[in-house]
């Protein structure tokens, strides 16, 4: 009889709360690396955890240590605590987004009924008016903030699709891997209705989180017509440098 070993490494990116009194968001990116090894001679599962979240910590505190329950499930546990938390996460970026373009709302009104005209307008009159510098400082003030703001928020959204693409490659190496896993559960035959159950959930989490990809990148797209409104309505001059030039895109 062929024996075979497994061993099974990767690093799954998630987003927490960071318990933190901080001035901005409550929120920070990290990751869990999980070491998964198999030993078919012995029949044994080591597992080997670097950074583990608080939310995995808390679910295997509350297992009782005589409750036995297959190798898959603990890595189901990993991948959907690591998973769940991404939708609060962009939750809140969505509202970092409504807040941005509801501080003014001419700015709102705009981006609903775009009126070049009206756009090249007040540039013009913002270039020519020398005497009202006061104005013009106010206006400088604010579009300055709010383009870094959208820098920010761009950038956190660029670094979530990345995690989340690199998640997803998890799924279907994990998948391949479940009929050595669970050959040796008890239920007949071999183990096929525990492994059925087990590709489900793992599909089930895929499925969230392209999802939740999905949302990253709408939002980004977004705050793309927010940025390219700022550049039109002001001079390069008045946002930052980085601002005005293009940016790596995330496609379909």
């Amino acid at each position: 009889m062929l024996m075979i070993n497994i061993a099974f490494t990767y690093n799954v990116k998630l987003s927490a709360l960071h318990g933190e009194n901080r001035k901005y968001s409550p929120w920070t990116l990290r990751q869990m690396a999980a070491h998964h090894q198999y030993s078919a001679q012995e029949h044994s599962h080591t597992f080997v955890l670097l950074n583990p979240s608080d939310e995995l910590a808390k679910h295997f505190s509350r297992i009782s240590a005589a409750v036995e329950f297959d190798a898959t499930a603990i890595q189901l546990s990993i991948l959907a605590t690591a998973t769940e938390p991404w939708d609060n996460f962009l939750s809140y970026q969505e509202l970092c987004f409504k807040e941005l373009v509801c501080r003014h709302p001419q700015r709102l009104c705009m981006i609903r009924h775009p009126d070049i005209d009206q756009v090249q307008a007040k540039k013009a009159k913002l270039s020519t008016d020398s005497t009202n510098t006061t104005s013009r400082q106010i206006c400088f003030d604010v579009e300055q903030s709010d383009a870094q703001a959208i820098l920010g928020v761009q950038d956190t959204l660029l670094a979530t699709i990345h995690m989340l693409e690199l998640n997803l490659s998890i799924f279907p190496e994990l998948i391949k891997l479940l009929p050595l896993l669970c050959k040796d559960s008890t239920e007949p035959p071999n183990g096929l209705g525990l492994q059925n159950v087990h590709q489900t959930a793992l599909s089930t989490l895929a499925t969230q989180t392209q999802v939740r990809r999905g949302r990253a990148k709408s939002l980004l797209k977004r705050l793309d017509g927010v940025a390219a409104l700022v550049r039109l309505q002001f001079p390069s001059s008045h946002v930052p440098s980085a601002f005005c030039y293009s940016r790596p895109r995330v496609t379909s």
